[in-house]
């Protein structure tokens, strides 16, 4: 399936999403003057290049590791409100991070940590989002999170693929 073909499919169903909500609200769809109303509460045209920008945005490559050598994820919490980590592959308990205050997953020194490596990051509060710093140098991964005002609390997955790769998503 092209690109192009799965935008139309997309956006041919949020029209029908939208003119489904025209309906549910109670603006009937037959009037002219408010069927045009009706098409102006329908998405605009996705630019194509718009698909992999998104894709960016939702998975991006910070780094790499060597896979043969051992990894040390170091997690400094840089804001003011207190943040949870976990790792959930492999599992581990989570760890409470206070402000100012940091931990580590794995050493460089054994083989601790088997890849694939998937962390989360999430605050204890409500309505605070984070923000991520990712620093790769040789085997060592440093996530600086600092909090930032949300009305949704935010979380952090940092993943490391068999290959080494780094991802934040």
């Amino acid at each position: 399936m092209t690109l192009n073909t799965t935008l139309n499919q997309t956006l041919k169903l949020m029209l029908g999403s939208a003119i489904a909500l025209v309906g549910a609200i109670g603006l009937p769809l037959d009037a002219p003057a408010q069927a045009q109303t009706a098409t102006s509460l329908a998405p605009k045209a996705i630019p194509v290049g718009s698909a992999s920008r998104i894709a960016q945005i939702s998975e991006e490559r910070v780094g790499r590791v060597n896979p043969a050598r051992p990894i040390r994820i170091e997690i400094i919490n840089g804001g003011r409100a207190t943040i949870a980590a976990a790792l959930t592959q492999p599992a581990s308990a989570e760890r409470q991070i206070a402000p100012n205050s940091q931990t580590a997953f794995g050493t460089t020194t054994t083989s601790f940590l088997p890849l694939p490596i998937n962390l989360l990051v999430y605050p204890l509060g409500t309505n605070i989002g984070l923000s991520v710093d990712v620093l790769v140098e040789g085997n060592v991964i440093q996530v600086i999170v600092s909090e930032q005002l949300s009305d949704d609390s935010g979380t952090i997955n940092l993943s490391v693929d068999e290959n080494g790769t780094v991802l934040l998503i």
